[in-house]
Formats: C-alpha cells, sequence, structure tokens
C-alpha cells in the first residue's frame, strides 16, 4: 500500500498476475449457485485464453472505501512501447480468426495509444497519445490541439505517471479490409 504523497511502482507484468490470481469469494462477497438457490464460499480466477490482436488494459485509478471517502490512486505502471510479451500469461496462445491473420513471431505487443488523466477524482483532465503505424509517429491529443512527439522527451511523456488506459496491437497483426 502506497504512503499519503508518494508513488510506488508497479509493472503491467505484475498487473497481469494479479488478474490471474485466484481470488476466495466468501462472507459478504459469496457466489449464487442457481441450481441449489444458495450463496456459496468458492474461488474465483481469471485466465487468459487466447489472445486478442487489440489489447486494451484499464489500470484502476480510482478506490472507494465507502460512500463519504474515495481516492485516486496514483501508483506509477510501468508498461513498454515495444515488446510486451503475453506468451507466459495466456493458455492457448495468438488470435486467429476471420478479421485477420497472425505471423509467427510469438505473442509480442507494441503500444498504439495510452489515455491519460490529470487531476483528481471531483475534477480532472483527460489527454490522449496515439502512434499513427504507418509513420511511426506519436501524437498527443489534447483537447482541440493535436502536437506531434518529437523528441524522446517528448515521448516519455506518453509513458508519463497518470495513464489510465492502454492500447496495444499484436506485432505483425495485418487487419483485413472489411
Amino acid at each position: 500500500m502506497q504512503q499519503k504523497g508518494r508513488k510506488t511502482d508497479i509493472t503491467i507484468e505484475h498487473c497481469l498476475q494479479q488478474f490471474r490470481t485466484p481470488e476466495h469469494l466468501s462472507s459478504d462477497d459469496t457466489w449464487y449457485c442457481s441450481k441449489c438457490k444458495t450463496h456459496r464460499d468458492c474461488v474465483k480466477q481469471m485466465e487468459l485464453y487466447r489472445a486478442a490482436p487489440i489489447l486494451i488494459f484499464s489500470f484502476n485509478r480510482f478506490k472507494s472505501h465507502n460512500v463519504l471517502f474515495n481516492e485516486k490512486m496514483n501508483d506509477r505502471i510501468k508498461f513498454p512501447i515495444e515488446g510486451l510479451d503475453l506468451s507466459s500469461h495466456v493458455k492457448y496462445g495468438p488470435f486467429e480468426g476471420e478479421f485477420g491473420s497472425v505471423e509467427s513471431e510469438g505473442l509480442l505487443y507494441d503500444l498504439q495509444g495510452v489515455i491519460t488523466h490529470y487531476g483528481s477524482l471531483d475534477h480532472g483532465h483527460y489527454v490522449a497519445y496515439a502512434n499513427n503505424s504507418l509513420t511511426n509517429s506519436w501524437y498527443e491529443y489534447n483537447d482541440s490541439l493535436v502536437t506531434r512527439l518529437e523528441t524522446d522527451a517528448r515521448l516519455k511523456s506518453v509513458l508519463c505517471d497518470n495513464a489510465y488506459v492502454v492500447f496495444y496491437k499484436l506485432r505483425n497483426f495485418e487487419q483485413t479490409v472489411l
């Protein structure tokens, strides 16, 4: 748990491990069995069975303690621009379907976009960053102002502490035109 005013560094790998960790549901959090018509203790576990060509991660930035007290979590989540490897997190391999194909480079994903949130629970501002995959240029979308990120220092703003949603595309995924 973080101390007030201090940020904790978390990796996207850690987030994926936490997502897949079994969760015991009991007490006020039991599962309702429609067969026996009763609430039961159980274990819930999320798994990634197949890798999709496009991944969207939404980081839980807001925490509700009770009706009167909510907070924004400011932990720094580190995520790569290139080469996010999901091979150890997916059970059955890559997506294969009618809307595209997958080259045999494994489950490597490259960042395509980031939505950030600046501010608090009561007020704030969203800024988006997106990669033009045809030119491999990054752009910042801040209300009506669009700015090309031309230097490495500016590109680091994509990897900022305020990332709220990130978008990844499977490397070498070619989408079929519909």
